[in-house]
């Protein structure tokens, strides 16, 4: 029987959707909630898209830098602007669609 992992690579394959897409997008969400935890020092299970940025994990100015930043060095360079996000959901939405704007749907099915 022939192992995928050794010591010097190990192959891991992941389905976190119906389909391909499905699965990028919601890797795609788990690195973002990654860096939300990472940048207001919360546990990633307590991130959820019905949290408000300011509200409930009291983003301040060094908060939203930091955090631009983080997105900025993970996503390509993507630059947000804060100033239209409420959520977490609407910083999904954001960060994930413009990751996918120049990919048809159909492409992964």
């Amino acid at each position: 029987m022939m192992s995928v992992c050794n010591y010097r690579y190990c192959i891991v394959c992941i389905k976190a959707g119906s389909n391909e897409l499905a699965s990028v997008r919601a890797l795609m969400d788990m690195s973002l909630n990654a860096l939300i935890a990472d940048t207001f020092e919360v546990e990633i299970d307590e991130i959820g898209n019905e949290l408000e940025l300011r509200n409930d994990l009291g983003m301040k100015q060094t908060e939203e830098v930091e955090l631009k930043e983080h997105i900025s060095e993970y996503f390509d360079g993507l630059q947000v602007d804060m100033s239209h996000m409420v959520t977490i959901g609407d910083l999904h939405e954001l960060v994930v669609d413009h990751e996918f704007e120049d990919i048809a749907e159909d492409y992964f099915n």
